[in-house]
């Protein structure tokens, strides 16, 4: 662990970003919370715990640039020109640093954390060539009289980001806010802050003026103080159903938008004509980042004609999948927190009162030097009822519970019995039935035999408990503008 923290002081991590103040030492007077290794159970650095002192300003600081028009009124392909530097150097020359801040912050594989990079830089680079794109109309109105269309970005948005992908997040929702014109106040999960004010710092040193980011970290106060701050003109937030709720309320006191992406508990449903691509398909739905993450398909539901042979593949295909500290780079790094490991450890120990059969895992591993890390074996679970909460509520760990359908009316019906609509997935090579399941499921989005996902370009966001609007592609800038329309008389 010396090494480990003899890299982080090197770095020189500023930990918050308010208007000007970011240069190493500028918060060294606050009081500081601790960074964990979850590889490791162990401390290995500090950042500054912000204030709502610390909101106020940055706040401010992103009203007063918006206001100015520094960034807001800067000619729109400049703003991309920016926006492409960033990009470039979160791809080329920071990658590497930045991924091991994140494979020690998170816990997460290198190569993972890598790829985290790479998606973050293509958001940017992405948004880049969309700022100058953000088009209004013209519209004869009368005989004498033409209207115009614009789009305006709507001021200082509120950046809440979680802690199971912060780099991706936070490319997916700063940059088009960025490309748009709008200031930006991002908080980080307290789990996962080591990169927002790294990559925040990267941005002003790549043009974007002093203001226009900024970063506080720090607890759930903060986070309540930022998204009630009456200079707050949006918010985007990810994270659970209970705290959606709680920040859609308290921006709605202020009459100010959210945008949410919240739970799931995608279903993976797998017919009886499936492709050999699926074995590996479902393991990676299920178990990819420990299963933190939101769209993960920890609900397998299988042709009870194939059950048998599947569950005998997948369970071959699982074993084989290393477990270890996020530095070895195993396929599965540890699980962010003690308190998460309980809360995994509970719904194991509830599905064993339930009399679910384990057909792998279910076990929590000491694994040699890294025994006090937060560790959980891809586990793989039959014969729960079906009201089972193992079925219905987001586990957000390694743990895939399975049950078995007749027909695909069936398997619809079963998808479609949860408060979640995030994503869905389904395995068939008959195409009709595919695109039948995914004109009924209740799901923001569906892949057919492990299509791609939405990437950066297609729309992404949930229904029911999922939450609401729409993220990525050309319209996620909606999100961060404003119409006006102008009259004219000639």
């Amino acid at each position: 662990m010396a090494d480990t923290r003899a890299f982080l002081q090197a770095q020189e991590i500023p930990g918050m970003v308010i208007g000007d103040a970011y240069a190493p030492g500028s918060w060294a007077s606050c009081e500081r919370f601790d960074v964990e290794d979850p590889s490791y159970g162990a401390v290995v650095t500090d950042l500054p715990l912000g204030t709502i002192g610390h909101i106020d300003q940055a706040v401010s600081a992103a009203a007063d640039a918006y206001r100015s028009g520094v960034w807001s009124d800067m000619i729109p392909r400049e703003r991309g020109r920016v926006l492409a530097k960033l990009a470039h150097r979160l791809a080329d020359a920071e990658k590497e640093r930045l991924a091991l801040l994140e494979s020690i912050d998170i816990g997460k594989p290198l190569r993972v954390s890598r790829v985290d990079v790479e998606v973050c830089a293509g958001y940017f680079e992405y948004y880049a060539g969309l700022a100058d794109k953000c088009l209004g109309t013209t519209q004869r109105v009368q005989s004498d009289g033409t209207g115009l269309v614009f789009r305006e970005p709507v001021g200082v948005s509120a950046q809440i980001i979680p802690f199971n992908f912060p780099m991706q997040q936070i490319g997916r929702g700063v940059a088009p806010a960025l490309a748009a014109g709008c200031s930006v106040v991002i908080k980080p999960s307290p789990e996962a802050a080591l990169t927002a004010s790294c990559i925040a710092r990267l941005a002003l040193e790549s043009g974007v003026p002093e203001g226009v980011i900024n970063v506080v970290t720090g607890g759930a106060d903060i986070g309540e103080a930022l998204v009630s701050h009456p200079m707050i003109h949006q918010v985007t937030f990810t994270g659970s159903v209970a705290a959606g709720i709680s920040v859609t309320q308290k921006a709605a006191e202020n009459v100010v938008p959210t945008l949410l992406e919240l739970g799931g508990k995608s279903p993976s449903v797998v017919m009886n004509d499936y492709g050999r691509d699926a074995i590996a398909g479902v393991g990676r739905m299920a178990f990819y980042n420990t299963g933190q993450n939101c769209g993960a398909g920890t609900r397998l539901l299988l042709h009870r004609d194939i059950a048998d042979q599947f569950l005998e593949e997948l369970v071959g295909w699982a074993q084989a999948l290393t477990v270890g500290p996020a530095q070895e780079d195993p396929y599965l790094g540890p699980l962010i927190s003690a308190r998460q490991l309980e809360k995994v450890n509970a719904y194991i120990a509830l599905a064993k009162e339930e009399g679910g059969s384990f057909l792998l895992g279910g076990e929590s591993p000491l694994r040699g030097r890294a025994q006090n890390g937060y560790f959980v074996e891809p586990t793989i679970i039959t014969g729960l009822p079906r009201d089972s909460r193992l079925f219905s509520e987001e586990i957000f760990g390694p743990v895939l519970c399975v049950d078995v359908f007749e027909t695909l009316d069936e398997a619809i019906q079963i998808s479609n019995a949860t408060e979640y609509g995030l994503s869905a997935y389904i395995w068939t090579q008959n195409l009709s039935g595919a695109m039948e399941f995914a004109k009924r499921v209740h799901s923001g989005g569906v892949s057919i035999n492990g299509g791609v996902g939405t990437g950066i370009e297609l729309p992404s966001g949930g229904v029911k408990k999922s939450g609401w609007g729409r993220e990525k592609g050309p319209s996620a800038l909606e999100n961060y503008t404003y119409v006006k329309s102008v009259t004219v008389k000639h």
